[in-house]
């Protein structure tokens, strides 16, 4: 039992001794707090052992909370490589951010990879490796869509009770590997709907795709690495990057 409480990390101190004066400025958003977190029996996630923040440049809180565990499974297996591995060094505190938002799934997919770029910003590692792996998990981390169904219902237990349904009925159209979940969601309501209480409730039924999880990269990944690396690209340019053209040798 001792042993395994010497594994927990202050990592705070650690990534703030890493962050150069221009970065530290709001320009990427800032961390609040210190990253506690034990290793689990598996020697590589963490689980967190009190709450951390993250605030974007758009002054949006993501707070991984209290017995949360990171896994680094929000980033793609073949993209650890980069950086030694997806809670080592700088990127942790970032990666930790990414999971909770890639779980939550509160803000489009979008927002959550941008977000975990600026979190590496803010953490003081470099542009150029930062945009590399903002493009692996753009273009090859979790992705997903929130559907809000229709119906509308007068109380949340009515919403639960139909919940289950929902979701199998939309997970037999989708393919294998892909998740399925649903959630109940309160809305205000303003009187419109005159059979209706309000607020009310509805569905939001989520599909999601994972990260990819082979152990190399994709051959048309190197020449969007080429172009981030050698063009200095600019973010729009790596989400506007043609994969199919490099799988083509286009590029």
């Amino acid at each position: 039992m001792q042993k395994r409480l010497l594994w927990v990390l202050s990592v705070g101190a650690l990534s703030a001794a890493f962050i150069s004066p221009s970065i530290a400025a709001d320009e990427f958003g800032h961390f609040e707090g210190e990253l506690l977190v034990k290793f689990m029996d598996n020697g590589r996630d963490v689980r967190l052992l009190q709450p951390y923040s993250y605030i974007d440049p758009a002054q949006r809180r993501w707070t991984a909370p209290k017995g949360f565990v990171s896994d680094g499974a929000s980033i793609p297996k073949w993209a650890w490589s980069f950086v030694g591995g997806p809670l080592d060094d700088k990127y942790r505190n970032a990666a930790v951010i990414h999971d909770v938002g890639c779980v939550e799934r509160k803000q489009k997919w979008e927002i959550v990879h941008l977000t975990f770029y600026n979190a590496m910003r803010a953490a003081g590692v470099s542009e150029s490796l930062a945009k590399v792996m903002y493009a692996a998990v753009y273009h090859f981390g979790p992705r997903w869509t929130v559907t809000t169904l229709p119906k509308k219902y007068s109380s949340l237990g009515e919403a639960l009770a139909y919940q289950s349904k929902a979701t199998e009925e939309f997970r037999a159209y989708i393919q294998p590997g892909i998740q399925v979940s649903s959630a109940a969601r309160q809305v205000a309501g303003d009187g419109t709907f005159a059979n209706l209480p309000h607020p009310y409730y509805q569905l939001d039924v989520t599909i999601a795709s994972p990260a990819t999880q082979a152990d190399e990269p994709p051959a048309e990944f190197a020449a969007l690495k080429e172009s981030i690396e050698k063009t200095d690209a600019s973010l729009a340019q790596i989400r506007s990057f043609d994969l199919n053209a490099a799988r083509a040798g286009q590029h």
